[in-house]
């Protein structure tokens, strides 16, 4: 193991001790059970409105295709989210290990009820209180110290109409609609070391939380303090990236105090 992946490490361990580590949980991680990619669920709505099918949609597509969707079949658009997302299948061996590892939170941007499922198979570690939205945060805040924080809704409320964030509209709105969840997960940002797990490097929400990182730094600097926002840390594949060179990828991250780790090399 080389001198900067053991620092790393280090780091997270150190986090964890202290519980200061929130884990990230992005789509990859449910889709080890079966559960659709972003890209697949768009694929669904794509087709409904004939639009000519991709295998590389843009960050702009993955987000005006469900609008689209939604402004001209609304009652299609939750039926794809109910088909797709509300499927029954198991948790898997990485939301165990997620839970395993003890997080003082836990954030994810899946709407599935897997990483629950796996922490009430895990009895002896934290009790987790499951948050989906800004009336949830009010309502069960006070009920515990460790939070599942789903920001972006949950599949198993009945009402999903006011909970998934998915389309075009509740991503340029998340800020207003969200105004409690957006402001705690700034706040972590600010005190925690964030595990990203599941992410593609163009992952829509993982550059929010760059911007978000971003935020934190211009307002330090501002209010010219000495304090410094933790350095995170992001799981990734390197064979996803085909257009930046490694080193100049890490410094871009690097700058964004975020940690690459390749997880076809480094480990």
């Amino acid at each position: 193991m080389n001198s900067e992946l053991s620092k790393i490490f280090s780091q997270l361990i150190e986090a964890s001790d202290d519980s200061r580590l929130v884990i990230f949980v992005g789509a990859g991680v449910s889709q080890n059970s079966g559960l659709s990619s972003w890209s697949s669920l768009v694929e669904r709505m794509a087709q409904i409105l004939g639009i000519k099918s991709s295998n590389n949609y843009t960050n702009e597509q993955l987000l005006k295709i469900p609008e689209m969707l939604y402004e001209s079949y609304p009652e299609k658009y939750y039926a794809v989210l109910r088909e797709e997302l509300q499927k029954k299948v198991p948790s898997n061996a990485l939301d165990d290990l997620i839970i395993q590892l003890n997080p003082d939170h836990i954030i994810t941007t899946n709407y599935d009820t897997l990483l629950e499922d796996s922490a009430k198979s895990n009895t002896r570690l934290f009790e987790y209180v499951t948050i989906f939205d800004d009336s949830s945060l009010l309502l069960k805040g006070n009920l515990g110290k460790h939070f599942i924080l789903k920001m972006h809704g949950d599949i198993s409320e009945e009402n999903i109409e006011q909970s998934v964030v998915l389309k075009e509209s509740d991503y340029l709105d998340y800020d207003h609609s969200h105004i409690l969840i957006s402001t705690f997960i700034k706040s972590l940002l600010a005190t925690h070391v964030f595990l990203f797990i599941g992410y593609s490097m163009s992952d829509n929400n993982l550059r929010l939380i760059l911007n978000w990182i971003n935020y934190l730094k211009k307002q330090l600097k501002i209010n010219n303090t000495s304090h410094s926002i933790p350095d995170n840390v992001l799981l990734y594949s390197k064979s996803e990236n085909k257009t930046y060179p490694d080193t100049q990828l890490r410094q871009y991250y690097r700058s964004n105090n975020i940690s690459l780790v390749d997880l076809d090399m480094d480990l």
